[in-house]
């Protein structure tokens, strides 16, 4: 008898403790993903259904968390979430308004609509030296670095380039898909490291990025 009292006493003294962890888990999932929406200043109807959605999630008993949060909604919804972030991205990259791309806004829609969000914690290697060019990367969230060698093979001195929001990375593919200067199909090659770094932002440490990238047709 007193041995079963003490197993049921744990078991929910246990629970407790489970039912704590998760309430305060939850509590930093709303909190991250309530920061991430206004971030990106949702409004309207975009920003009740990504809620309603978050909220089918929970009562589904599901854990919903902002890192993998586009990947995972309706197809629908989720091409209005990649527009919302990305349109005016496009639209002021330099090659796009130089190659006249800038205004063809359907265009931009359907690259947009093409985007992979991506997520990488801090000090991760992305893109390594001398790899084959087969994506261009558009931040969206947060600081990386660019890294290249003098001799291009990845030792001597080094040269680093900090990359923010609105800047991409991987121009040599742009460059060679909109401007096309011989029959030569071959992919180019990176000819730079890209990795993500800490730096300060509106008071707070960055230690994230967030990268949508367009994959290319190499091979």
């Amino acid at each position: 008898m007193y041995m079963q009292w003490t197993t049921s006493k744990s078991i929910k003294n246990w629970e407790k403790k489970r039912m704590k962890m998760k309430s305060s888990k939850r509590q930093k999932q709303q909190k991250n993903l309530k920061s991430w929406i206004s971030k990106h200043e949702f409004r309207g109807t975009t920003k009740d259904n990504i809620n309603n959605y978050i909220g089918q999630r929970y009562e589904a008993d599901e854990d919903v968390y902002v890192e993998t949060l586009i990947p995972d909604l309706p197809s629908e919804l989720q091409s209005e979430v990649k527009r919302h972030i990305c349109l005016d991205l496009l639209k002021n990259l330099t090659i796009m308004k130089d190659s006249g791309l800038a205004k063809h806004e359907p265009l931009l829609l359907k690259i947009c609509d093409s985007l992979k969000p991506v997520f990488f914690n801090e000090h991760h290697y992305i893109v390594k030296e001398g790899d084959p060019i087969d994506a261009v990367f558009l931040i969206t969230e947060g600081i990386v670095w660019t890294c290249t060698s003098n001799n291009g093979e990845g030792s001597g001195p080094r040269h680093a380039e900090r990359l923010e929001k609105g800047q991409y990375f991987g121009g040599k593919l742009l460059e060679w898909v909109l401007t096309p200067t011989s029959d030569d199909i071959t992919c180019p090659w990176q000819t730079k490291r890209l990795h993500c770094g800490a730096g300060k932002k509106v008071g707070q440490w960055v230690e994230r990025v967030w990268i949508s990238s367009s994959e290319g047709y190499c091979s």
